[in-house]
């Protein structure tokens, strides 16, 4: 894959852009020394954002008449890679967009809000809370419900990520969305051992409320495709294996293969990767 990122060429094809994001989100979340080590994200920062400049330029932030479909679908994604590579023009224009929608001068473009929104949280977090939940209240559509879930949920601080999860239970959150919640959270490392805690404290809840939902039987998976770390498999087994059931049998099992594959992958690989972003 580190070979696939060096000889790509640049071109503006939305399945290849798709593998490489998450090839990176992989290598940057499991690859790192520890959840909380920054070595390796600090190392892919000015790799990632040389390897999307041309990609930015091209395609700027606004749709041009008569462009194919694929270039609308790929400059979110773009934009985003962009955004985790710290670009400034990149993180500045995101803030000025939302500041304009909130001071009503414009309107985000529905494809470009979840990369505004998360940017937005992750530079400018001690005002943005109350807006963002504000907005998610207000909205009548699913699409920007999940584009604000999206952002919600990547808060850093965990005064904050706490209250994000208190909005779980409450009528603000339909149940069948309580699903999206999680699963975002526990993708945030800052966000994912609180989030933990959360579910293993309210389970009983997420049975009595979405037992028979598929969002619960994929709960296992949400907790699972995070872990890197040997203690935190041994909580979830410990966990799981007291709690199961047929509903999470299947889930489960999936979840152990994938966690005991990423604690191997990260003994055997978390190094190599950091050398080689380093020189690269």
């Amino acid at each position: 894959f580190l070979n696939l990122l060096s000889e790509y060429s640049g071109e503006n094809s939305l399945s290849t852009w798709g593998i490489i994001a998450e090839g990176i989100s992989s290598i940057r979340n499991i690859l790192s020394e520890t959840d909380t080590d920054d070595s390796l994200r600090e190392a892919i920062k000015p790799y990632l954002g040389s390897f999307v400049k041309l990609q930015v330029k091209l395609l700027g932030w606004q749709e041009k008449p008569s462009e194919p479909h694929l270039k609308a679908l790929l400059r979110p994604l773009i934009l985003a890679l962009s955004a985790a590579a710290e670009d400034k023009d990149t993180i500045n224009k995101a803030l000025k967009m939302f500041d304009e929608q909130t001071n009503r001068k414009l309107m985000i473009p529905p494809d470009l809000r979840s990369v505004v929104y998360t940017t937005v949280v992750r530079h400018n977090q001690d005002s943005v809370f109350e807006t963002l939940v504000n907005m998610y209240k207000t909205t009548p559509s699913s699409e920007e419900k999940l584009s604000i879930t999206t952002a919600i949920t990547s808060f850093k601080d965990a005064k904050t990520q706490q209250r994000v999860l208190d909005l779980i239970k409450t009528d603000m959150i339909r149940l069948q969305d309580v699903g999206y919640w999680i699963a975002y959270s526990v993708m945030n490392r800052h966000a994912r051992q609180l989030t933990w805690l959360w579910i293993k404290n309210n389970w009983q809840w997420l049975i009595d409320n979405l037992g028979n939902d598929l969002s619960f039987s994929r709960m296992p998976l949400y907790v699972a495709k995070n872990i890197a770390e040997p203690k935190i498999l041994a909580d979830y087994r410990q966990f799981f294996e007291a709690n199961m059931s047929p509903t999470i049998q299947r889930t489960y099992n999936q979840g152990l293969e994938i966690a005991q594959t990423n604690i191997a992958w990260r003994k055997r690989d978390s190094k190599k990767a950091l050398l080689w972003f380093s020189k690269n």
